[in-house]
């Protein structure tokens, strides 16, 4: 199974370590744009498994793009890069189904964490063999 990830980042360089590791995945493609406007069109057209997004997309805070994702699509995972305490992320973005809080410049380590979780997440999602 293919794994489509949408970057959503006005800087580019901000997910370059996390875009490096999931680019040596087989079975991952990214994409990365730099509005939240820009994806939600994105996640309109295509079926995207997550999206990473930042904490200033430019045209809209990363927890307000999170508000509108659950809307545009309630089954993409998001992961926001935040520089909230565990306790002042989970307040802020309660209700919105979050996979995961990144901090604001994430390394490698971060991506592989994340890419697990989901992993981890679609495995739980899979219908049962009877």
């Amino acid at each position: 199974m293919m794994i489509d990830i949408l970057i959503v980042s006005k800087n580019r360089s901000m997910f370059s370590a996390v875009t490096d590791y999931l680019n040596k995945q087989e079975d991952i493609r990214v994409v990365h744009v730099q509005h939240g406007a820009e994806a939600l069109d994105i996640v309109g057209d295509r079926s995207i498994t997550l999206v990473i997004s930042g904490e200033d997309l430019g045209d809209m805070t990363g927890l307000e793009f999170a508000r509108r994702l659950v809307a545009a699509d309630p089954l993409a995972y998001c992961a926001l890069a935040s520089p909230l305490t565990a306790e002042g992320f989970h307040e802020a973005s309660e209700g919105l189904g979050l996979l995961a809080q990144l901090p604001v410049s994430p390394v490698e380590s971060d991506g592989e964490a994340v890419l697990n979780k989901l992993r981890r997440v679609i495995q739980l999602n899979q219908p049962l063999e009877l």
